[in-house]
């Protein structure tokens, strides 16, 4: 009998270890985030990497970064920031809007070094433009494999001019999940 085991033992230890097929990490759970000032560090392997917001932040100051999708595809990598900060500085606190948010999604396209190759934003909320539609729901959402979220505005979001007539508009972003060079979708709901 112990002969047997012995032989039985000898043969299963000589055959090869078959372990389950490694999924690769997405590439969200591989990065992190925090900032300095209007600089977004993007930390890989622990190595920083920084990227300038000033432009497409509507924020005096950023509060808060989410990163909500991150993907690469061919020679670059695409990610999609939630930024959040106040309306106006500290020495502006006392005046209008001095303790209002502003919040904008922000599309960034990157080369191979890391380097900002395009780049767009989209605000969803803010003291200065009513724009988060507050009586429709989440301002972010997800529908299948996109990103959604809805915007009221009294500006031309693709050109940031203020609409001389001062009529309100209302627009619908999206973000495919799916295809990121495609950047955000922004479509007028009304005219």
């Amino acid at each position: 009998m112990r002969f047997v085991l012995r032989l039985f033992t000898l043969f299963a230890l000589s055959l090869p270890i078959v372990l389950p097929a490694q999924q690769e990490k997405p590439l969200g759970a591989e990065l992190r985030v925090h900032w300095d000032g209007f600089v977004i560090f993007v930390i890989k392997d622990d190595v920083r990497h920084p990227l300038s917001v000033e432009k497409e932040a509507m924020a005096a100051a950023i509060d808060s970064v989410k990163l909500l999708s991150a993907k690469a595809s061919g020679d670059f990598m695409y990610l999609l920031f939630d930024l959040t900060g106040p309306s106006r500085g500290q020495e502006e606190a006392n005046s209008q809007c001095g303790a209002g948010v502003e919040r904008s999604l922000i599309w960034v396209k990157l080369n191979t070094v890391w380097q900002k190759v395009d780049s767009q934003n989209f605000v969803i909320e803010s003291c200065w433009d009513t724009a988060y539609l507050k009586d429709e729901g989440a301002p972010i959402t997800f529908s299948g494999p996109d990103l959604v979220a809805r915007g009221r505005t009294y500006r031309d979001p693709k050109t940031e001019n203020t609409s001389t007539n001062y009529r309100e508009r209302r627009y619908e972003v999206s973000y495919s999940l799916k295809h990121p060079e495609s950047g955000l979708k922004i479509n007028l709901i009304t005219p």
